[in-house]
Order: C-alpha cells, then sequence, then structure tokens
C-alpha cells in the first residue's frame, strides 16, 4: 500500500512542478522580430533514407522562412543524392558509412550559418516552426531549442511509443521549472554552430544527441524546450526494431552516465526523473520477494494473495499516475492501450534499456570503439 500512496504522491508533485515549469516558459518566451530573422543553415545526416527524405525536404521546402541552406550528408549507396538535389540541396556523399555524429561534424563544419536546424531524414517539421524557434535565441544563453514530438506513423507498436513520448514530455515540463533540459532528441533540434565548435564537436559518439546535452547542460548554457512547435518522426513499428533502437540508446546512455556521472548526481532533473522510478522498482522487487519468502517459509497461499492485491493496488496507482501526467500535456489517452503500456511496454523497454547498458558499459571496460555502426 505504501508504494502505491509514493506513486500518487510522486504525481501531484510532478504535476504541479510542470504546470508550473509551463507558467514559467510562456513568460520567458520572447516574441518574433520578423524584422530581424538570421539565416540558418538545415542539416539532414541520411543513412538508407531514399523512401523517407523527400517528405522531410518538402516540409523544409514549406517551411515559413526566408533565409535558409539545405545540406544532406549521406551515409550510404543509394539514391538520396538525386531527391536532394531537386530540392535545391547540397549534398556531402561519404564514400564510406562514417556514423551519424562524425557525419555532423562534416555537415556543421560545411554549414554557412549560425543557427543550425538538424533534421532526421524521416522526420518533418510544421510550416510555423522555425518562426516559433528562432526567437528563443535571442538570448544568448540558449544553445539549443527542442520542439515536442508526434508519431509520424501509427501502426503497431508505435502507439505505445506515442505514450512514451508524451509521458517523456510532461517532464520537460518540470525540467524547464528548473530552468534547463539536460538531454534533447536528435531527430529535430535546432543549435548555435559556436556552442557545437565550444564543445569540441560531436566527436565518435553513439548517442551524439545525449551526450552533447550534457556537455551543454554543464556549462552555463540552456537547452530549451518549446512545446508550442511540433516535429512528426517515424517511430518503431514492430518489437525488432523497438528492441534495436533502445538497445543503441541504453549502450550509448552508459557511455554518457559514466562521461558525465559527477554532473549527473548533482542535477536536480535527472535526479527528478531517473532516481523516484528506481526506488520504486527496487522497493517493487523487495515487496515481491518478501512475500516469496514468506510462501516460501510458511507454505501457506495467504502471503501470494496478499502479493497479488499489492501489486494490483500499485498497477492501479501507476494507471493513475501515467494518465495524470498524460493528460496535462495532450489530453486523453485510449484506457485499454495505456493498460497495455504499463504492463507490457514499459517492462519490455526496461529490459532493452537494461540490455543495452550492459553492453555499453562491456564495450566501455574492453576499451571497444564507442560508434559501433551494427548497433542501427
Amino acid at each position: 500500500m505504501w508504494v502505491a500512496i509514493i506513486i500518487i504522491l510522486l504525481t501531484f508533485l510532478f504535476w504541479f512542478l510542470g504546470h508550473e515549469g509551463i507558467v514559467k516558459l510562456n513568460k520567458q518566451r520572447p516574441k518574433l522580430n520578423s524584422k530581424k530573422l538570421p539565416p540558418i543553415s538545415v542539416i539532414i545526416p541520411a543513412y538508407k533514407s531514399e523512401k523517407t527524405i523527400e517528405q522531410t525536404l518538402k516540409s523544409v521546402k514549406e517551411l515559413d522562412y526566408p533565409k535558409k541552406e539545405i545540406i544532406v550528408i549521406n551515409d550510404s549507396d543509394d539514391r538520396t543524392p538525386q531527391i536532394a538535389k531537386s530540392y535545391g540541396a547540397k549534398i556531402i556523399q561519404n564514400k564510406k558509412r562514417m556514423g551519424k555524429s562524425v557525419s555532423l561534424d562534416m555537415a556543421t563544419e560545411k554549414a554557412k550559418n549560425e543557427i543550425l536546424l538538424f533534421l532526421d531524414s524521416d522526420t518533418v517539421v510544421e510550416k510555423e516552426g522555425l518562426k516559433k524557434t528562432i526567437p528563443w535565441f535571442s538570448k544568448p544563453n540558449i544553445a539549443a531549442v527542442m520542439p515536442t514530438f508526434v508519431a509520424k506513423n501509427n501502426k503497431g507498436i508505435a502507439k505505445l511509443v506515442s505514450i512514451e513520448n508524451t509521458f517523456i514530455q510532461s517532464h520537460l515540463r518540470t525540467h524547464m521549472y528548473l530552468g534547463s533540459l539536460i538531454s534533447f532528441r536528435g531527430c529535430c533540434f535546432a543549435m548555435r554552430k559556436s556552442v557545437i565548435q565550444k564543445m569540441g564537436g560531436w566527436g565518435r559518439i553513439l548517442t551524439e544527441d545525449n551526450e552533447m546535452g550534457a556537455r551543454i547542460a554543464k556549462s552555463d548554457h540552456v537547452i530549451q524546450w518549446e512545446p508550442k512547435v511540433i516535429a512528426r518522426t517515424e517511430e518503431p513499428e514492430t518489437r525488432e526494431e523497438l528492441k534495436k533502437q533502445k538497445i543503441r540508446w541504453g549502450a550509448g546512455s552508459a557511455y554518457t552516465f559514466f562521461r558525465h556521472r559527477k554532473y549527473y548526481r548533482k542535477s536536480p532533473q535527472f535526479l527528478m526523473y531517473f532516481l523516484p522510478y528506481i526506488i520504486l522498482g527496487f522497493l517493487v522487487a523487495v515487496l515481491v520477494l518478501w512475500h516469496l519468502y514468506l510462501f516460501a517459509s510458511t507454505l501457506s497461499i495467504i502471503p501470494i494473495l496478499n502479493l497479488i492485491i499489492e501489486l494490483v493496488i500499485i498497477t492501479i496507482a501507476t494507471y493513475i499516475h501515467v494518465i495524470i501526467l498524460i493528460y496535462s500535456e495532450r489530453g486523453s489517452v485510449n484506457p485499454l492501450l495505456l493498460v497495455k503500456y504499463i504492463l507490457y511496454y514499459t517492462p519490455l523497454v526496461t529490459l532493452f534499456y537494461f540490455k543495452g547498458f550492459v553492453k555499453g558499459v562491456r564495450s566501455k571496460k574492453n576499451k571497444k570503439d564507442e560508434l559501433d555502426l551494427t548497433l542501427w
């Protein structure tokens, strides 16, 4: 029962801080000066992207923004360069596969402008997206701006990924209350070129967005979330696609965590997002083991019945926790889909992340190249 009470208390704490975070964000949001729009460079890293990149390029062309160059850096041998040229993009064609972080360094170096919009080749941004993003860069401490992410596809497991995205974004409200994000998702974000150079570039990194976010957060700069900008991106539709993505993210998180562990230990954003759920997971594990011990030592069915009741109560509390935080971000959600998210998707993703994290720890211990291209 006490685990469920902790979950409910956390729910209202996160909701309150999130509400205050949005109030703070809305007060700080600068107005657009249409007479002083800086030129921007759009950088699109591509790998086997000939089936998706045209939609991305079309969304870039349709952006209501007058001054922009488009750079596509292609990491595979396909029709991507021909498609990109038809939209007026500059092409960087790698002779061999370099990996995303190395490609980003190459494209960043070639970009003419200070403000860079990075966009994955399966992601589209709304027409007014840049005009809602650029005003934040009038504040000199803003290093990067990240939008709200919505699943472009709605098949299979992507429906559950969409719930995860919304749940994560509900916590970004709390991060804004605390002053800055500590990471950003790499499929769409805007960033200052000078900050990238100051941070030493992207490097040979597995999860370059997570790593760069940590470096920025340790500096005097801010990563801003702009919830009014919507980016639509392709999410995994099958269990295998999800597994590959989450294992890669888990491995990259291991590298990033150990590089910046001293910072993370002191970061209120990191501790508030991860520590409560880690503690709750530990408490649930202890609860299960304790009741199993009682069952084994007494051979009575009562401990098992009590355990089932406790787990049902915890599941109901978790349902309330998730639905309240999701409602604050996007409103209603299919109740049955939410049950599937809690009972199936969350344990599955936790398992994949854990496998990836262990893989990253082992690779680091064995001094393997971090940029493992087999994980894509």
